[in-house]
C-alpha cells in the first residue's frame, strides 16, 4: 500500500506540472503562478523523490531546475532547489550529511511542506 502511494503521488505530480524532459519553462510558469506554489511544488517533487529509486528521481530533478528558472521565483528558492538536487542525486538521500537534510527540510518546514523522510527531530 505504500509503494501504491507513493507511486501514486509521483504520478499526480508528474501530471502536474509535466514530465522533465516534456515540460517546458513556460508550462511551468502556467502551473506555478507564485512563489507560494513552487515551494508546495518544489518540496512535494523532493519528498516524492527522496522515496523513489535513483533512475526515477531524474524526472524530479528536472522538473525542480526547470521550476527554479521561472521568472519571479525568489532566489532563496533557487538555492534550495540547488541543495535539494545535490540531496537527491545521492544514492541513500536520507543517509545525506544531517546539514543538508536540514537546509533542503528547514525552507519546506517553514512554508509548511515539511518533508518527512528528512525530519531531523
Amino acid at each position: 500500500m505504500r509503494r501504491f502511494r507513493r507511486v501514486a503521488s509521483l504520478g499526480l505530480l508528474t501530471l502536474a506540472l509535466g514530465a522533465a524532459g516534456a515540460c517546458s519553462k513556460s508550462q511551468v510558469e502556467a502551473q506555478l503562478p507564485g512563489v507560494d506554489a513552487a515551494w508546495t511544488a518544489g518540496c512535494t517533487a523532493a519528498g516524492v523523490a527522496i522515496g523513489v529509486n535513483r533512475r526515477e528521481r531524474e524526472a524530479e530533478i528536472g522538473t525542480l531546475r526547470t521550476a527554479a528558472d521561472v521568472a519571479g521565483i525568489d532566489t532563496d528558492y533557487k538555492q534550495w532547489v540547488d541543495r535539494a538536487v545535490q540531496l537527491l542525486q545521492l544514492a541513500e538521500p536520507t543517509r545525506a550529511p544531517l546539514e543538508l537534510r536540514r537546509a533542503v527540510n528547514s525552507p519546506c518546514k517553514a512554508h509548511g511542506h515539511s518533508i518527512s523522510a528528512l525530519n531531523t527531530g
